[in-house]
């Protein structure tokens, strides 16, 4: 929307300044009066443009496409004023002017009929304020205002009503955007959530140089589970699982269900003897805490593997050496961490 709004500012505020050529008939102050007021709105618009080209992600546009509104109104009360006070100027065009504006603010105005209210009632007050100290009649400037403020009224039901669809579809895409990236099981991520994560953690490490290490774990003996007490049971076992690794985590790792029973953890600015320590507070608390089955309770372990980054450009040669460090923790008896060992090094990985 950001773009949409500075893109026809940028087409519709200087054709009207040119077309002010031939209605006064040359430059004279009115028209540099105008052009005054109109020259902060095209230098706004031009940044959001800017800015929007820039930042992709449309961090920021919210506040542009609100200072551009702000400025809008400003720029018409400003020429509106400027017109009464001239003996050239033409009022009636300025209103019809306002008029104008006011909708189209009112398609713009995010937060909905409060926010177009203070967008229009600012420089509206300033405008009567400016012309009652020049020695006219607030009320008289006020009943000349009387169409602006009819579509101010129209405006304030359309600004509430696009807000309020804005708003429903914005919770609609979240929800499906949660559905999409999140486990329905566990409720953690899903592999759709974490894979532009590892993809863009690993370019930060690689970028930055800095420490980047994932865990990667499995329930041991998980199908045991399942085919004793069922697949019910090992659901639980799973979502169990899940509300342990979250509370094992800062706020800043994520934790997604990679698998079938695997899980994989990732860990931003953390050396792989950080990882480790981790991976074995977790393999500890698993070890240490039977999984509820009823009324009774399931001892299970889990094998992690972790991987430190070493220079990957692709995550998916990290996620490859996690899982030859797991599969290393499964050979070696299960219900331990294995440490990756990092590309060029041929010593066994460390437990």
């Amino acid at each position: 929307m950001a773009i949409s709004a500075s893109a026809l500012v940028i087409l519709v505020v200087p054709a009207y300044q040119i077309a002010e050529l031939f209605v006064f008939g040359g430059m004279n102050g009115l028209w540099w009066q105008h052009a005054l007021w109109r020259a902060p709105v095209l230098a706004v618009a031009a940044v959001a443009l800017a800015w929007c080209h820039i930042r992709s992600d449309g961090h920021g546009a919210a506040a542009l496409l609100r200072l551009i509104a702000i400025l809008i109104m400003t720029m018409m009360f400003g020429l509106f004023v400027a017109d009464w006070r001239a003996e050239d100027g033409n009022v009636e065009v300025m209103i019809q002017g306002l008029i104008m504006s006011t909708f189209a603010v009112s398609l713009i105005a995010l937060s909905g009929a409060r926010e177009l209210l203070i967008i229009y009632l600012l420089p509206a007050s300033g405008a009567v304020l400016a012309l009652t100290l020049s020695g006219e009649n607030p009320w008289f400037v006020i009943t000349r205002l009387f169409d602006s403020l009819m579509m101010l009224a129209v405006g304030l039901l359309a600004a509430e009503l696009l807000c309020r669809t804005r708003l429903q579809a914005f919770q609609a895409n979240r929800q499906l955007h949660e559905h999409a990236t999140t486990d329905a099981l566990t409720g953690l991520g899903n592999r759709r959530l974490l894979e532009p994560q590892l993809t863009a953690e690993t370019a930060r490490a690689l970028r930055h140089r800095r420490p980047l290490s994932i865990l990667l774990a499995d329930i041991d003996h998980f199908k045991q589970v399942n085919d004793r007490w069922g697949h019910e049971v090992g659901d639980g076992v799973l979502r169990t699982l899940a509300g342990r690794l979250r509370g094992a985590l800062r706020q800043e790792d994520l934790a997604a269900r990679w698998g079938g029973e695997e899980f994989l953890i990732l860990l931003p600015d953390t050396t792989a003897d950080q990882a480790g320590t981790v991976a074995e507070k977790i393999r500890q608390a698993v070890a240490a805490t039977p999984f509820p089955i009823g009324a009774a309770n399931i001892n299970l372990t889990i094998s992690l593997g972790v991987a430190a980054h070493a220079g990957e450009s692709d995550h998916r040669q990290l996620v490859k050496r996690a899982d030859e460090a797991l599969y290393q923790a499964k050979s070696q008896g299960r219900n331990r961490v294995c440490i990756a060992r990092t590309p060029g090094h041929h010593g066994q990985p460390g437990q």
